[in-house]
């Protein structure tokens, strides 16, 4: 999947570039050759954007993503893509880093009900998260796994080698991981209220490829993301290091 900048989307004739009212950007590229459809939503949220008890918050908020939301309160969305075809870790997967969140699914065909159903919990994922205490307890105890299996010790620089894994960087040294006092320190309602502040649709990028036609894709993230808006004004970011 590859995130068209500016010239190269000049360059590229299929692609068709877009924004809803509430800041959302989006590009659908019509691949006819592909075989199934990709889908990522990349959204400007990461460890950068985390308040100094909140470390850890964004890449727990990725993992809440794959529980309950809105549209599947049950938290069965593992298995609701495992019966169309999608390994989750391969085809349905999320990465966090320093700046940025980035969620896809790879679609095995080009059925039209597959393709609403990803843009449904991509749009569960910018606003419609569940936060239930009971889960998030569980879920805890996924994510300090994760990062212990990573073998991470508490120091600024194996932290910052880290976060280099996930390709991002600020004006700080803030690993995505997370510590072990931090992880335990944050619940529901931390958590929640990251995911409220952070995730925006105008820091969001929506990309779809695929054997598809955007003349029909652009109404249907149109009518599944217009309803998502921002909670207040955005808070500045630090700048990129070179």
């Amino acid at each position: 999947m590859v995130f068209f900048a500016p010239a190269a989307a000049q360059a590229e004739p299929r692609l068709v570039e877009g924004a809803l009212e509430n800041g959302l950007r989006y590009q659908i590229l019509e691949a006819p050759q592909a075989t199934g459809i990709s889908l990522r939503l990349r959204i400007e949220a990461g460890s950068q954007d985390e308040a100094e008890d909140e470390h850890g918050a964004a890449h727990f908020v990725e993992h809440m993503a794959f529980r309950a939301t809105r549209s599947r309160p049950q938290g069965d969305i593992d298995a609701v893509m495992a019966q169309r075809g999608l390994t989750s870790g391969r085809d349905h997967n999320a990465f966090t880093s320093e700046r940025e969140t980035t969620y896809h699914l790879d679609l095995p065909g080009a059925d039209g009900a597959d393709l609403d159903l990803a843009l449904v919990w991509l749009r569960d994922v910018g606003d419609g998260l569940l936060f239930r205490p009971e889960e998030v307890d569980i879920e805890r105890g996924v994510v300090q796994a994760e990062r212990r299996g990573m073998q991470i010790p508490e120091t600024p620089t194996i932290e910052a080698e880290w976060a280099f894994q996930f390709v991002g960087e600020g004006d700080r040294d803030r690993s995505p991981a997370g510590t072990e006092e931090s992880l335990r320190s944050l619940d529901a309602s931390k958590l929640a209220a990251f995911h409220r502040r952070a995730y925006r649709p105008d820091r969001s990028l929506l990309i779809v490829t695929g054997p598809v036609e955007a003349a029909a894709v652009a109404p249907l993230i149109r009518e599944r993301f217009s309803g998502w808006r921002p909670a207040g004004d955005a808070a500045p970011r630090a700048p990129r290091r070179d």
